[in-house]
């Protein structure tokens, strides 16, 4: 896969029926690009495992409560 980070965010969330929720403001603020391409080669990932491949390389860390797919940028 190589795609924009929010267009694969918004794609793997909804594969996972969660509902995603970026905070661009504290990406703007890390120079973080939301339409950054990220490139993934995976098969048979774990979801945690395929969230992580998506965020950490941009330092980003996610979290998932009642159906909602956060993303951030580390503090």
């Amino acid at each position: 896969v190589a795609a924009p980070f929010d267009e694969l965010l918004r794609a793997v969330s909804q594969r996972l029926k969660l509902e995603p929720s970026i905070d661009t403001h504290s990406l703007k603020t890390r120079g973080i690009n939301p339409q950054e391409i990220i490139r993934l080669e995976m098969k048979d990932a774990s979801r945690d495992e395929l969230l992580d491949a998506i965020v950490k390389p941009l330092g980003l860390t996610w979290s998932i409560e009642k159906g909602r797919l956060s993303i951030s940028a580390r503090d």
